[in-house]
């Protein structure tokens, strides 16, 4: 905005007007500027803009000067009035006494704690709560959820809700409820780990850690950290089964074979009829009839 100020020179009668950073010819009276004539007023009619004829001054050359008001601005010291309006008007500061500048009307708010303008619209402010958005959760654009989880924002942390079976076991939000408890290395809950045995592989089922014995053994003491003892095929005790015991023969000790229950005949007797029941029955050191052998 530019003020220009216009001041008034009176010399012998004679008006010259002067403008601050004009190139205005101050030539003296002498120079044409008409015909003498009958005298031109001192400018009166600059105002109205007409060609300032008045009344007859006895000064003869002073109409050249009269001319000059033709047209002319007022000559007010305080300067031509400013339109308000025009492209040079600015508001009034709300606060002068402020080294800090009103702010533009289309600048972003300043958001108070908990709350952004993630969508960088000015028009609806701060329009994020980044305590309880799960689409924002403590900063614009940070999402919760992730894999195997449903996810809440609760003061500003994602809070996960693991599906069953699942669990957050990093402790990543990112990358939700990663870890499956149906897993032998965090069997049921975070971190247990089962461990192998002998004879066995180990797993994890719904009441936890257990194994799965290698074909032809069982755990048939249900002690997990023998793993699976029992040889099925030759423990006559846990003869194809556990529990599965040979019974003892006369003359015999009982045995396993294949899975099969079976005896063995002690020192100097023998199964010479073949009859399982009676066992060993021949007596080879004093049956004349199998003596020494059947």
């Amino acid at each position: 905005m530019r003020t220009i100020l216009h001041a008034a020179t009176v010399l012998s009668g004679i008006v010259f007007l002067t403008a601050c950073g004009s190139d205005f010819d101050d030539t003296a009276p002498g120079e044409p500027g008409g015909p003498a004539g009958s005298g031109g007023a001192v400018g009166s009619g600059a105002a109205s803009g007409a060609s300032g004829s008045a009344p007859e001054d006895p000064g003869g050359g002073a109409g050249a000067a009269g001319s000059a008001g033709q047209g002319g601005d007022e000559t007010d010291a305080g300067g031509p009035e400013v339109d308000a309006s025009g492209p040079d008007a600015q508001e009034p500061d709300a606060n002068p006494d402020s080294a800090t500048p009103d702010a533009a009307p289309d600048q972003d708010p300043s958001c108070p704690t908990g709350w952004a303008d993630c969508d960088e619209d000015p028009a609806n402010g701060c329009e994020i709560n980044m305590t309880g958005d799960p689409d924002h959760c403590g900063a614009c654009g940070h999402a919760c959820g992730g894999a195997h989880a449903s996810a809440t924002c609760e003061q500003g942390a994602c809070v996960l809700s693991c599906d069953p079976g699942f669990d957050d076991c990093d402790g990543a939000a990112s990358n939700g409820c990663e870890t499956d408890l149906s897993a032998t290395d965090n069997c049921l809950a975070c971190g247990v780990v089962c461990g192998g045995s002998a004879h066995a592989t180990a797993t994890c089922g719904e009441s936890g850690c257990g194994h799965a014995c290698e074909s032809g053994w069982d755990d048939c003491d249900n002690d997990p950290a023998n793993g699976c003892e029992a040889p099925l095929q030759t423990d006559a005790n846990h003869c194809g089964a556990c529990g599965q015991a040979c019974p003892t023969r006369p003359n015999a000790s009982p045995s396993c074979e294949a899975g099969q229950c079976g005896f063995t005949c002690l020192a100097s007797f023998e199964d010479c009829d073949g009859q399982v029941g009676n066992g060993c029955e021949a007596n080879l050191q004093s049956s004349t009839s199998h003596c020494g052998g059947c």
